[in-house]
């Protein structure tokens, strides 16, 4: 009997929750610029204060902001230029005293620190930006022209300046002690440019999820493979190309995980468990998840089942009550530091005893035995069927065992795709459940009111189906259409989804208006 989707999703986050804690003991420290998408281990805090002392935001003049109170295009102000300072210069010290009645000022570059300055009871409080001074001569001071002749170490300032105009004072930005990163979030480009600010240059993560993935069938050709086939049960005339690996693999990736595909397996159970036990030994059982896809419903060669109760595994449930997605299995399966888990391997495969690489010396020993599991998904063979599992239950497990929230649902109104009606009046904004209307539509633009039935499903299961996003409507609430060709075995229609909609069980129907929850397809971001 087909257990219920939402009891497939508690045993899910309760076995991943279980192995939760021993994941996050295992890191790595990298450099901050390699850590996009990896998750913090730890918080990080600003060892500093940022900018470390008084610097420019422009390009132009410090110089006392009251020694310009009088200035104006007519009568500006002289400044006499005592240097230049770049960003990284030592600034030296200017005295800030008149020589004859002629302030000082210092040539300033962005990012340059304000000159300290000695002497006088006017300093350096500000910027005046390059474009707001006059070049000036000697010879123009004294006449109190305005001219723009190159001028040497003189300037002319037209109008008043603020106090601190176009100045950062030290420790504006970061303060020490400021939080950077917080554990167990995920690096973003913003993080890295924070850490970089602050002079963190490595940090602690968790490290990648490790999975590996597996294809069933004779008849596929592996990806890239371009050599005769191998499996004498199948002529080469017969065979297509694997679909399930590659969409998988490539996925997980975009996710954030390190992922093996390890190839099609042929429809035999020994020859299967033998391959895996081949893969898994080769690998050091270094992988937090195995996924095959095909193989594991009922029919003559689905032999998924069996292939890996030969390897001791504890079937957690097999057969959900969801479309597409029916036969889909969970398991763990079982090992030991050292040796197999209890009883070994069973039927005619031979299996030999492996020490995982992060079992400690000291077990090595003293000989001591602790009993892992690797988690294990077998999914349905058509491809858009093995599409809806990964996303519905594989990445509710990946997600939980890094300790991260799994995907909340955005309602959506569904909309036929020939159509595209504005929402009514009457649409509401919040707390909205499946199969609550959206509203009557608009008479007034003359649309009837007849509710137009855009699908049925079967009450008994969770449903989901690809699914166009047409736009946001009225309130902001997202419109929907619901692609009508939803075979799992074919995939154009899918290359035209962005979204899928979850039908939730008991749900017989949906008509025009109602509420759905919307879930993007998986793409661009980290677990």
């Amino acid at each position: 009997m087909a257990i219920s989707y939402e009891g497939a999703i508690r045993i899910i986050k309760a076995e991943a929750t279980a192995s939760s804690h021993t994941f996050q003991e295992s890191t790595e420290t990298i450099q901050s610029y390699k850590a996009l998408n990896r998750i913090s281990k730890s918080t990080h805090l600003s060892p500093l204060s940022t900018p470390k002392w008084d610097t420019s935001a422009m390009d132009g003049y410090a110089l006392s902001s009251k020694a310009t109170q009088g200035a104006s295009e007519q009568n500006p102000v002289a400044f006499a230029v005592k240097a230049t300072i770049a960003a990284g210069d030592e600034p030296p010290a200017i005295s800030r005293a008149p020589e004859n009645g002629i302030y000082p000022c210092v040539e300033i570059m962005t990012g340059a620190r304000f000159p300290p300055t000695v002497g006088g009871d006017l300093p350096f409080d500000c910027c005046v930006r390059v474009e707001d001074i006059v070049p000036a001569t000697a010879n123009s001071i004294t006449k109190g022209s305005s001219t723009r002749e190159k001028a040497g170490n003189f300037i002319h300032v037209g109008k008043p300046a603020r106090p601190n105009q176009h100045k950062r004072f030290a420790g504006e930005d970061f303060q020490r002690g400021d939080m950077i990163v917080e554990g167990g979030s995920i690096i973003r480009p913003r993080h890295v440019m924070a850490l970089a600010s602050v002079g963190i240059e490595a940090l602690t993560v968790l490290r990648k999820l490790r999975v590996a993935v597996f294809s069933t069938g004779s008849e596929l050709i592996n990806a890239g493979d371009e050599s005769p086939p191998k499996f004498s049960s199948t002529t080469a005339s017969g065979r297509i190309p694997d679909v399930n690996g590659p969409y998988i693999s490539a996925t997980l990736e975009e996710q954030g995980c390190d992922v093996d595909f390890l190839g099609v397996i042929e429809d035999n159970s020994e020859i299967a468990a033998k391959k895996l036990i081949s893969h898994l030994q080769q690998g050091r059982w270094q992988y937090d998840m195995l996924i095959t896809t095909g193989g594991v419903s009922v029919g003559k060669f689905d032999f998924i089942r069996e292939a890996i109760e030969r390897l001791n595994a504890s079937i957690l449930f097999h057969r959900v009550a969801m479309r597409p997605g029916h036969p889909a299995l969970f398991a763990t399966i079982p090992y030991t530091s050292g040796s197999w888990a209890s009883g070994s391997c069973n039927g005619n495969v031979t299996c030999t005893p492996i020490v995982p690489p992060f079992t400690s010396p000291s077990e090595h020993v003293n000989n001591k035995k602790e009993e892992k599991k690797v988690a294990y998904f077998g999914l349905p063979g058509n491809p858009v069927a093995s599409a809806a599992c990964l996303q519905f239950l594989v990445m509710p497990f990946l997600r939980t065992l890094v300790s991260k929230p799994c995907d909340l649902p955005i309602p959506a109104i569904v909309r036929p795709l020939e159509k595209h009606y504005q929402h009514a009046n009457g649409d509401k904004k919040n707390g909205v459940k499946q199969g609550d209307r959206a509203g009557g539509l608009d008479l007034a633009n003359g649309i009837s009111t007849n509710r137009k039935l855009v699908a049925s499903f079967p009450s008994d299961k969770d449903v989901f189906r690809a699914g166009k996003v047409l736009s946001a409507g009225g309130h902001g609430i997202m419109e929907v259409s619901i692609i009508t060709d939803h075979s799992p075995g074919k995939v154009s229609p899918f290359l035209g989804a962005d979204c899928w909609v979850h039908v939730h069980q008991g749900c017989a129907e949906l008509r025009e208006g109602d509420y759905v929850d919307l879930y993007p397809l998986m793409s661009g971001r980290a677990i």
